[in-house]
């Protein structure tokens, strides 16, 4: 993997409304709204897409996942991190605007 992006963990963000989504069987199942493309998301990403239901810093994101999973809040940025750039890439999430 090329180099690992980091994210600051006062970085806010937020879904964007490019993306459509539901709830199946315990999975998140995406659309992008313009192209149509699905996606569905495993376990953890779902649970980093339903913490986003309302903006919330990388910091607020990792510190819930780290009690849920017991892992340390640092542990659960890195873990997420390539997935939360992905989200970016794709258009699903973005930085709230300071």
């Amino acid at each position: 993997m090329a180099g690992m992006i980091a994210l600051p963990p006062e970085l806010g963000l937020r879904r964007t409304e490019d993306w459509l989504s539901t709830v199946s069987n315990g999975t998140v199942i995406m659309m992008h709204a313009a192209n149509g493309r699905f996606v569905g998301l495993n376990e953890t990403a779902s649970r980093i897409w339903a913490l986003l239901e309302q903006p919330a810093t990388v910091k607020d994101i990792g510190t819930r996942l780290a009690a849920e999973y017991e892992i340390s809040p640092e542990q659960a940025i890195a873990d997420m991190t390539p997935l939360v750039a992905l989200l970016i890439d794709n258009g699903a999430i973005a930085p709230v605007a300071a």
